[in-house]
């Protein structure tokens, strides 16, 4: 058997570290703004500060937004794009609810008040829920239910 060839040992590596180098490139992608959101989606699932927490109102402020769009968050598209810039809003009588966990299934919840702009103050709850997987988080997403849009469902029932 011979040994490769220098471009043959070129075209190796150059396939081992294309993985490497597709993950840097799309980490070096990223806006400042959307590795804010992901940092900080990141931080949800486990900060114990979560509902006392300025650095968390970029995840409630774009989960109020998603669910005030027209048509509403569904399930399929309920996460909010991160590349936008998130609305200016304002907190208030935020507390913790207690952590759900249903393996894979987890979330953690807070109650307040969010006034965004002119808007009239709604309360609700902000809630990030993720999906493990393998022992990874899979899927995180934060959301925003009003009061209204949960007395409007289980009045439905």
């Amino acid at each position: 058997m011979t040994d490769p060839s220098p471009i043959q040992r070129s075209v190796r590596r150059f396939l081992r570290l294309a993985p490497l180098a597709a993950v840097v490139a799309t980490a070096a992608c990223a806006t400042p703004q959307e590795q804010t959101y992901e940092t900080r989606l990141a931080e949800a699932r486990t900060a114990p500060d979560l509902c006392q927490s300025d650095r968390f109102h970029v995840l409630v402020a774009k989960a109020w937004e998603k669910a005030h769009e027209a048509g509403g968050a569904d399930v399929e598209d309920a996460s909010p794009n991160p590349n936008t810039p998130a609305p200016a809003i304002q907190v208030q009588a935020s507390s913790a609810m207690p952590d759900v966990s249903f393996p894979p299934y987890s979330q953690r919840a807070c109650r307040m008040t969010v006034q965004s702009g002119t808007a009239a103050p709604e309360t609700g709850f902000f809630t990030v829920a993720y999906f493990m997987h393998n022992g990874k988080v899979d899927t995180s997403v934060p959301l925003w239910d009003s009061d209204k849009e949960v007395s409007d469902y289980y009045n439905e029932l």
